[in-house]
């Protein structure tokens, strides 16, 4: 799979069960234990050295994974959560589909690249069942 970025890359449908193309995640690469040390994405040299990295931050310190998806694959780290981007009650259906969407899109793309996940079920109420 090309690393070099979702904008420079061929488009990826990865396979759904779903009327809305969301990503399935691999059974086979859920992650199990928690490998430590722990940290969140973008905290320097902290993430550095981390096994699992985590995306409960600012939505705007995670962004840019969505146009760059293989920085993350640069730090070495063999387990990922689910990124988490913030949904509301108050947002548009729209927009929250598209969180969900890229969420999903780019876990997989992780799990594709060798990296185990942790599904993130954090999502808004509205957006159960979606």
């Amino acid at each position: 799979m090309n690393t070099t970025g979702f904008y420079d890359t061929e488009d990826v449908l990865f396979p759904s069960n779903n009327t809305l193309d969301i990503p399935c995640l691999r059974i086979d690469r859920q992650a199990g234990h928690l490998a430590v040390p722990l940290a969140a994405y973008g905290t320097g040299r902290k993430m550095a050295k981390a096994k699992t990295v985590h995306f409960y931050v600012d939505d705007y310190r995670f962004d840019t994974l969505w146009k760059l998806p293989a920085r993350l694959l640069a730090t070495g780290a063999t387990a990922i959560v689910e990124p988490n981007f913030s949904t509301y009650d108050t947002m548009p259906m729209a927009l929250g589909l598209q969180f969900i969407y890229k969420k999903r899109w780019l876990a997989r793309y992780y799990q594709e690249n060798g990296i185990n996940v942790y599904a993130d079920l954090n999502v808004s109420s509205k957006f159960y069942g979606c």
